[in-house]
């Protein structure tokens, strides 16, 4: 804009809205694709949790019946309850589609709309 000092007011700003009009143009002529990463990364307990709830809760509750461990807390009771339940209770199969699940929901896509609202 310096070199257009001598123009008049009118030509000025036509010309100022030339320059602005071509700055605003798209440098690329397809679309840019953002995607958006969720800042939690999920892993095979978090998974398990989601897809086993209720029979992660039944292990909870006869191991509370029990009372053969040293949780002191509920949620170390809770912890014990999760990882026996993927030890024990879970074939290879599930463990292997909740590895893919883990995969799937900490990639560019993301956990399905459901997971997320909860």
């Amino acid at each position: 804009m310096e070199k257009h000092r001598d123009l008049q007011l009118v030509e000025w700003q036509q010309k100022e809205e030339q320059i602005t009009a071509w700055l605003k143009k798209p440098m690329r002529s397809r679309k840019l694709r953002i995607t958006v990463h969720s800042a939690y990364n999920y892993s095979m307990q978090s998974i398990v949790q989601e897809l086993y709830h209720d029979q992660v809760q039944l292990k909870h509750s006869n191991m509370k019946i029990e009372g053969g461990t040293q949780a002191t807390k509920r949620i170390d009771l809770y912890q014990q309850a999760l990882s026996a339940f993927i030890q024990e209770d879970l074939t290879d199969e599930q463990r292997q589609a909740a590895h893919n699940i883990m995969e799937k929901w900490n990639g560019p896509d993301g956990p399905t709309p459901e997971v997320q609202a909860q």
